[in-house]
């Protein structure tokens, strides 16, 4: 198989798996969960105005309750039809619910809510594709949660057949996935360039060895036998830096033993050209580069996925 075969099979597995992942699951019926806000009301509120002060049930907020809001919404090609459905909200250890209310949902939705201690419990019966329940909700966390991430205080379960774990995903983040996109398309334009300029051979990219003790040849030699001198340009027009980087080397040339000066060299019968040896430093950059392509990679599909996403969900909220 040719370094072009190999290249067009790897590229395609690489785009083709997450691709062929996401379309199953695209169509798999699924519970999603869209993040609006999570805010710590004396922080983030106040934290500017020291006159000013919010009472919850008529006691002083402190600096451990939050106000957190999102959207639940059914996506996939079936409905989810039980008769008793329910998605457990948990937060950390020794924190607790101080109160949650259902503020929208689609028509026709029969929902009931209730918490206990560091659980809430949003219950439902028909959720169709394409529906959706939002809820606001007041939180008192504990001291050492307050060091996690907002991402990480809420932790949703279920227990409906078929239906995956509830992915989770920010609204602001949604609306930013152009952005995203576009500077991962400038991270990966970088490798990208470099690849494209080593494909490109010069007389200094390619070294010539004598193919019967595989002995280097210094360049000198070769500008001063036209023979080596006319193969390496032969080599250069015909071949891809990648295609001999892959290949490691080409196939053997004979040539003629006298040199422009008449000197005859007896012991120079046949050649064969590769690519010029790396360096530790060559080394470290092409890791480098390939931890550029691959990071940016992922965030392009990452970031077209999003895209996706906030088409399909943010229409559905009408956000």
């Amino acid at each position: 198989m040719t370094a072009e075969g190999i290249i067009t099979i790897v590229i395609t597995l690489i785009l083709g798996i997450p691709s062929i992942i996401t379309i199953f699951r695209i169509s798999q019926t699924k519970i999603v969960y869209l993040e609006k806000q999570i805010i710590n009301l004396k922080d983030d509120l106040l934290k500017n105005f020291d006159q000013l002060s919010i009472k919850y049930k008529g006691i002083e907020i402190q600096q451990n309750i939050y106000f957190v809001s999102g959207f639940l919404v059914c996506q996939g090609n079936k409905d989810i039809s039980n008769e008793k459905n329910y998605v457990e909200i948990y937060i950390p250890e020794n924190s607790k619910w101080l109160d949650i209310n259902i503020v929208s949902n689609s028509k026709g939705m029969k929902i009931q809510k209730q918490i206990v201690d560091n659980k809430a419990q949003i219950n439902f019966d028909l959720f169709k594709n394409k529906e959706y329940i939002e809820y606001e909700a007041i939180i008192e966390i504990d001291s050492e949660s307050k060091k996690r991430s907002s991402n990480s205080i809420l932790e949703f379960h279920h227990r409906i057949p078929n239906v995956p774990s509830i992915q989770k995903f920010n609204i602001e983040t949604l609306k930013s996935s152009l952005s995203l996109l576009l500077m991962c398309c400038i991270m990966m334009f970088l490798p990208l360039f470099i690849v494209y300029d080593y494909n490109k051979i010069d007389s200094f990219d390619i070294e010539a060895y004598d193919a019967d003790t595989n002995k280097f040849i210094d360049h000198y030699t070769v500008l001063t036998n036209k023979t080596l001198d006319d193969l390496k340009e032969k080599v250069i027009e015909k071949n891809s830096g990648i295609f001999l980087f892959l290949n490691g080397k080409t196939a053997n040339f004979p040539v003629e033993t006298t040199d422009i000066y008449g000197i005859e060299n007896t012991k120079l019968n046949s050649v064969y050209f590769k690519m010029k040896k790396w360096q530790t430093t060559d080394w470290i950059f092409f890791i480098f580069l390939f931890l550029v392509f691959i990071v940016s990679l992922i965030g392009i599909i990452t970031s077209i996925a999003l895209y996706y996403y906030q088409k399909r969900y943010l229409k559905l909220i009408k956000k």
